[in-house]
């Protein structure tokens, strides 16, 4: 009994400030000299002497944080383009895509030649009462048109594109557009333009 509790008045007389620090699933004492806390312990090799920073509290950024999420509308031209949201294909029509927060790169593509690649940057900010809208639109390629069976000097409008012996193109403000071109005889004749391909237009003899 005497040896045991001098032994319990020496470790609290020769070790004032013990400090138990808990890291990585192990907990080990660490004995704090006031004086010099990177010296050689006062004792024997048994214990560890810790330097301060081995003592700072582990940040956030040492454990697992969950992931943010934000909630996008996709308001997308044309309505049949497809959406890629970071290189991953993306169910977009008519519903809300819930994507991490942060920068993005979108890809849009559109079956059958209509319109080019797109491709753009967006932020996805955290999830709030409303859903944020993201626009983005894949250009149109010209469509064109050619007249064929005129008479020499003769020529047709389309869109405000006069074509008489060569190849007109006209950018269109959707993939289709299905109107009436003009020829210089004064006829009026329906045209059906396809945003990336050649129409072929006859000439309509007068009256």
């Amino acid at each position: 009994m005497i040896r045991i509790a001098w032994a319990a008045l020496c470790l609290v007389g020769c070790y004032p400030q013990t400090v138990v620090v808990q890291a990585d699933c192990a907990t080990e004492v660490v004995a704090q000299d006031r004086d010099n806390v990177d010296g050689p312990p006062r004792h024997d090799g048994a214990t560890r002497v810790a330097r301060l920073d081995a003592m700072r509290p582990r940040s956030l950024d040492d454990h697992a944080r969950p992931i943010k999420e934000g909630r996008v509308r996709f308001v997308l031209s044309p309505p049949a383009a497809h959406l890629a949201v970071d290189g991953k294909p993306v169910e977009w029509f008519g519903q809300n895509v819930r994507l991490q927060v942060g920068e993005h790169v979108g890809r849009l593509s559109v079956d059958g030649g209509c319109c080019e690649d797109m491709w753009f940057r967006f932020w996805v900010a955290p999830e709030g009462d409303a859903p944020q809208l993201v626009s983005a639109g894949a250009p149109l390629r010209p469509a064109s048109f050619v007249l064929l069976g005129a008479p020499p000097g003769e020529f047709v409008t389309c869109e405000g594109v006069e074509v008489s012996d060569g190849l007109g193109q006209v950018v269109l403000e959707r993939p289709v557009w299905d109107g009436r071109c003009t020829q210089s005889n004064g006829w009026s004749i329906p045209v059906l333009l396809r945003a990336g391909f050649k129409t072929e237009i006859w000439w309509r003899p007068g009256r």
